[in-house]
């Protein structure tokens, strides 16, 4: 989130050269053309990616802010994979889904259309995943209905909302007209805006997660950013985890300072805890190999 604040200053100049533009940035993207989409009691549709035996234990994959299930698209393709049900999906907002705007996008209201969608798929336990914003989703999901969830894996997730506070303060009086504006600013830029989320992103990474970041809409990446620090406000998340009931692990890249710091400050050397080296915040697009050996492990566990 260190990135996202200096994304967020850098494009506030673009408010200031094209301020005029007014709500530019908003327009509804067409889902992606491939792949099932899943319509909820809402109508709203939710792209996914269902691979792997039917019986196998399920694995759910659940991306970040601005992500979709296109970033765990490698990791599901490795050997450790094989012999689950990997579920991926694209929150609303995002990748392929419906973007509304008469939607929130706060945690608990994401976690609810997960609750749903597994229900449709007759999921009843799962393994779940989660990228950054995906493992706030995550721990909302918890607290909605705590038998969904089997074990629960974080990746580069912020769960202390202290490192995040220049990144709410920025967005905390923000109309959505004026994101807009911003997030323009930040698609026209959309492989530089991505890059910083990478410690050496090949051509092919910056071509995937800029197409990724377009999909999005300024709307579902504003509400969804304030949704986080709510959802992070109203928790002691950090305490929460540490202390859950089921099985759960923290992954991270060690060159994602922000996150390392926090792991650092908060879980020290917990055996639940799992360090890639020379990575920094999408583990499982910069080396799948190496976070699918420690993603099996924890399965294996």
């Amino acid at each position: 989130m260190r990135n996202l604040s200096r994304w967020l200053v850098a494009a506030l100049l673009v408010v200031v050269v094209v301020g005029g533009l007014g709500s530019v940035g908003c327009a509804r993207p067409q889902p992606s053309p491939e792949g099932p989409e899943l319509t909820l009691a809402s109508g709203w549709k939710m792209y996914h990616i269902d691979q792997g035996p039917k019986d196998a234990p399920v694995i759910l994959f659940v991306h970040g802010l601005g992500g979709s299930s296109e970033y765990w698209v490698q990791a599901m393709a490795c050997t450790e994979m094989q012999k689950y049900r990997c579920l991926a999906i694209d929150l609303l907002g995002f990748g392929g889904s419906d973007k509304p705007e008469d939607f929130d996008y706060s945690m608990e209201k994401q976690a609810e259309t997960i609750r749903e969608f597994l229900a449709l798929k007759k999921v009843d336990k799962v393994i779940y995943v989660g990228h950054s914003m995906g493992g706030s989703v995550g721990m909302a999901l918890l607290q909605l209905q705590p038998d969904l969830v089997e074990k629960l894996v974080l990746l580069d997730t912020t769960l202390d909302p202290s490192y995040m506070a220049p990144v709410f303060q920025q967005i905390s009086g923000m109309e959505e007209a004026q994101f807009g504006v911003l997030f323009q600013g930040l698609k026209m830029r959309a492989k530089e805006t991505t890059a910083d989320f990478f410690q050496a992103p090949s051509p092919e990474t910056l071509e995937m997660s800029a197409r990724v970041m377009k999909q999005s809409t300024s709307y579902s990446f504003l509400r969804s950013l304030k949704g986080i620090g709510l959802f992070l406000e109203k928790q002691q998340a950090v305490e929460v985890f540490k202390n859950l009931e089921i099985p759960h692990y923290y992954i991270f890249g060690t060159t994602d300072e922000g996150v390392a710091r926090m792991v650092n400050d908060h879980f020290g050397s917990e055996p639940w805890v799992y360090a890639i080296e020379n990575v920094k915040h999408c583990a499982m697009v910069e080396d799948p190999a190496s976070f699918c050996s420690v993603l099996g492990k924890i399965l294996a566990q």
